[in-house]
């Protein structure tokens, strides 16, 4: 059966799944299949989503009103910034150079951050934040080309 944006009963399944911070692995123990399958299954909301991520993808369908917004909570401007470092594909270590403290401090903002947030793993993080608004593409497309070096 086909829903909303053309996605299936089962991509659905797998955006509403992603989006609460399951993995593959879960998801497909839910709605039965391998974790493989889930995987291709991403994929396709992805390119259907125009995605270029799951990430996105949450962000994009809570955007369009095919999620509810899961925050209600924002964080504090360190947080976000130790979490957009995240986004950015970089590590705490990296983090903790740029913003100018210690790798242990950029791990707390990110455990706090994720606590928070309620998210159960770093991209879930990324994930709830992009929904919400307060981590945009934009930030992450562009802050990799201006933090790069």
């Amino acid at each position: 059966m086909t829903g909303p944006r053309g996605l299936t009963d089962t991509e659905l399944e797998v955006l509403r799944g992603t989006a609460a911070g399951d993995t593959y692995s879960e998801i497909g123990h839910h709605i039965n299949l391998t974790t493989k399958s889930v995987a291709n299954v991403a994929t396709r909301v992805m390119r259907k989503l125009g995605a270029v991520s799951m990430p996105h993808a949450v962000y994009l369908a809570t955007r369009t009103g095919l999620l509810d917004a899961p925050l209600d909570n924002p964080l504090t401007g360190r947080q976000l910034e130790a979490l957009l470092w995240t986004a950015l594909g970089y590590t705490a270590q990296h983090a903790a150079d740029q913003m100018g403290t210690s790798l242990d401090t950029v791990r707390w903002l990110l455990r706090t951050a994720h606590h928070r947030l309620g998210a159960r793993t770093a991209t879930h993080a990324v994930a709830l934040a992009m929904a919400a608004g307060l981590i945009t593409p934009a930030h992450i497309t562009t802050g990799r080309q201006e933090h790069a070096a």
